[in-house]
């Protein structure tokens, strides 16, 4: 029998409690177990052993693969190589899926053939309580609810007319995408000179997954977003505070810059360098970065804004 899904499961280091939350949600899944595979991808974790300890007996069709190049964007190109399901899940190592999430996923992918990338609803599990203002923050934290209502996108008839992105785009936790838009994606980072690079080690960039959507959206695939789809983040208390989320604010603003200017549609124009500093100084008075957190987390992002459009890259 052919495979329908594969889930793709990169991790590092992990929380092995954390992870086995995780798997134990796929354990659930309604779609039959012989109909999908599980693919976990040790992303050069230190310890090899540590990932080792988690327990796949329960899966006839899981195996663990090893991507000795640090980085989310290389462990998922590592997972869609080893990948051979007709579509393709990601799943974060912190990721809960809903029971019907593989089996509601594979309902709209075999009644819309030009179906890309597809993506629902990530609703947090806070491991403690969270500050009352991380709601403004909440795509750092790939916290998604668009309601109730489908969306979908049309498609990009010529590359060179795509002038913006889809807000309602799949964000990486969750997203499923179709085989052929996966490995068309793996295709243009193997030729291209400007890889855009996902997480890695203490580095927070994000726009691995709209580099992903840019990319297939330009291949003639839609993108959608669906409520059923449902996923709980497991959101630990450090990615909660100031520390975190200002690097986060940083990177998520240079890397979104970046993955703009490589598919040519950058709204914005370049900056001096010398410029940057000064920039950075007048943004500091406007947010008023020393007043509270929130405050200093939107001046974070701004300097990542500008050192990007400054040609200035900071880690």
């Amino acid at each position: 029998m052919s495979l329908s899904c594969s889930v793709l499961l990169p991790t590092y280091s992990p929380r092995l409690p954390i992870l086995s939350q995780v798997l134990r949600a796929l354990q659930d899944q309604t779609l039959p177990l012989d109909q999908w595979e599980l693919i976990l991808i040790d992303n050069a974790t230190p310890d090899p052993d540590l990932v080792k300890q988690c327990d796949l007996s329960w899966h006839p069709n899981a195996k663990i693969v090893r991507e000795s190049q640090t980085g989310l964007t290389s462990a998922r190109l590592c997972g869609i190589k080893e990948a051979s399901g007709a579509v393709l899940c990601f799943v974060d190592d912190d990721n809960k899926l809903h029971r019907a999430y593989l089996e509601r996923s594979l309902d709209f992918f075999q009644n819309d053939s030009q179906l890309g990338a597809l993506g629902g609803k990530a609703l947090p599990l806070f491991e403690s309580p969270p500050p009352d203002w991380i709601e403004e923050f909440s795509s750092y934290l790939a916290i998604r609810d668009l309601g109730d209502e489908e969306i979908f996108s049309d498609i990009v008839s010529d590359p060179q007319s795509l002038q913006d992105y889809p807000e309602f785009a799949p964000i990486g936790a969750g997203m499923v995408l179709h085989s052929k838009a996966a490995q068309q994606y793996a295709l243009a980072c193997s030729t291209t000179s400007t890889p855009i690079s996902d997480r890695c080690g203490t580095q927070l960039s994000s726009s691995g997954d709209n580099d992903i959507i840019l990319t297939i959206m330009k291949e003639g695939w839609k993108v959608a977003y669906s409520p059923t789809l449902i996923l709980e983040h497991l959101i630990a208390p450090k990615r909660v505070t100031r520390n975190y989320l200002s690097k986060m604010a940083y990177s998520t603003s240079r890397s979104w810059v970046e993955v703009l200017k490589k598919h040519d549609i950058l709204p914005w124009d370049s900056i001096p360098t010398w410029s940057v500093p000064l920039r950075k100084l007048r943004s500091f008075f406007r947010y008023k970065a020393w007043r509270d957190t929130p405050s200093f987390i939107r001046w974070s992002s701004s300097c990542g804004l500008f050192d990007s459009l400054g040609g200035k890259i900071q880690e």
